[in-house]
């Protein structure tokens, strides 16, 4: 998967690309032809690229509203890392003495696991189409899996139960249990970075991602796929002496 705007902006750096390799090789051919006395008097070859015209068959791989900030890998990561930071600081929050206080060396086992459990979220994360609730879901359920794992034998059989409860002390109406706390935090992590995103990106038009891989297409219904001309005109450029308070520039103008 690519956008629209990476792989246009691919395609012209590799045409300019090219362009600089055959200049380059001209001016090395132009350097023999100058040095060789039969061949000084010959016009100095160059190949020269009037249009390039290209046919792109795509497949639009998501809404016109964008893709979901958690597309990002960076994100993925950064989320995983705030994660397991708010997992290295239950134990020693007061409304989970009623889970890590009943066995000392809990806390220890807990956050002796937290990077395998960094992993396990990246990989919640990375997974493709998945609504933020999704997300929310998935994430907070790998949680309570840990809660589980990291329990000692004769405690993992009350777990589900001690999720599920009100915590000691907050025994008020609506009181949160252990899973809506970490649920509550997960979607903190999620809403703050979201906004964070949305932010930096007001104002700037979506990008637009589609398929162009010929094993992706093939995997698709012919009736979803799409096709497109694009027609790359040269528009060359060269240095330009020029003077400028009395001292001599270089300019990029028109050839």
């Amino acid at each position: 998967m690519i956008t629209v705007k990476a792989f246009v902006g691919a395609l012209l750096d590799e045409v300019a690309q090219a362009r600089v390799l055959s200049d380059q090789a001209s001016l090395h051919v132009a350097q023999r032809y100058l040095d060789n006395d039969l061949l000084r008097g010959f016009p100095v070859p160059r190949m020269q690229i009037s249009t390039i015209d290209l046919e792109l068959n795509f497949a639009v791989a998501s809404r016109l509203d964008g893709p979901s900030f958690l597309d990002d890998e960076e994100v993925q990561r950064n989320v995983g890392y705030q994660l397991r930071e708010l997992l290295h600081s239950l134990p020693g929050r007061p409304e989970f003495h009623a889970y890590f206080g009943k066995d000392v060396e809990l806390a220890a086992r807990w956050r002796n696991g937290l990077g395998e459990m960094t992993t396990r979220f990246v990989k919640v994360l990375a997974r493709p189409s998945t609504e933020v609730a999704g997300v929310v879901r998935a994430l907070s359920l790998s949680a309570q899996n840990y809660f589980c794992e990291s329990a000692p034998e004769e405690l993992r059989h009350k777990v589900s139960a001690l999720l599920g409860q009100a915590m000691d002390g907050y025994k008020a109406e609506g009181a949160d249990s252990m899973k809506a706390i970490v649920e509550r935090e997960i979607v903190a992590i999620l809403s703050a970075l979201d906004k964070s995103v949305k932010e930096e990106a007001a104002g700037g038009p979506p990008d637009l991602n589609v398929l162009i891989g010929a094993a992706e297409l093939e995997k698709l219904n012919p009736g979803l796929l799409h096709r497109v001309k694009i027609t790359v005109s040269p528009s060359d450029r060269r240095w330009v002496a020029t003077e400028q308070d009395g001292k001599k520039i270089y300019i990029l103008d028109r050839a």
